[in-house]
């Protein structure tokens, strides 16, 4: 819930370290880690990724889990207001991508699927996502906010909490 009047603002630059699937999103589900190319060609990473990302990787550190439980996902029956973190959705040039050929697989059958061929794209390991955000509160509130986030970049940067289905 958003209490005080005060924003901090925060901008941070990722570096690929393993391939990022893209996904079309015209056929499956939909699911947190949907990243997709713009029809320019653009990669398009939006902010319910990017929220989604940062509430995983809150719940993972020690005094953690109280800011990521004011992250999204409310339970239907308390009114926590507007959420304190707001996230921008990126875009950057995709300068080349990576075609993957797969069969899936039936679980309970343990062979391939009917229609079991498939493509994925992805974007190779390199490429740099911007992450821009505010996140509303207190002074106090703020303070402390800054040093957890660190803790969570850090769970990002190990791998720990990633995007993408790949």
């Amino acid at each position: 819930m958003v209490t005080g009047d005060k924003v901090l603002k925060i901008s941070s630059e990722f570096c690929l370290k393993t391939h990022l699937m893209l996904m079309s999103g015209e056929q499956g589900e939909f699911a947190d880690n949907m990243i997709e190319r713009t029809p320019d060609g653009n990669l398009h990473i939006n902010s319910y990724v990017w929220v989604s990302l940062i509430r995983r990787a809150l719940m993972r550190i020690k005094d953690g889990e109280s800011y990521a439980k004011e992250i999204g996902k409310y339970s239907p029956d308390k009114n926590l207001g507007v959420s304190p973190l707001w996230c921008e959705s990126t875009f950057v040039k995709i300068p080349e991508t990576d075609i993957f050929s797969g069969i899936k697989i039936d679980s309970k059958l343990g062979a391939a699927s009917v229609g079991a061929l498939y493509q994925k794209e992805s974007v190779p390991a390199g490429l740099k996502v911007r992450l821009d955000f505010n996140y509303f509160g207190t002074i106090e509130k703020l303070e402390a906010f800054k040093n957890i986030i660190s803790k969570a970049f850090w769970v990002i940067d190990q791998g720990i909490e990633t995007i993408g289905s790949g």
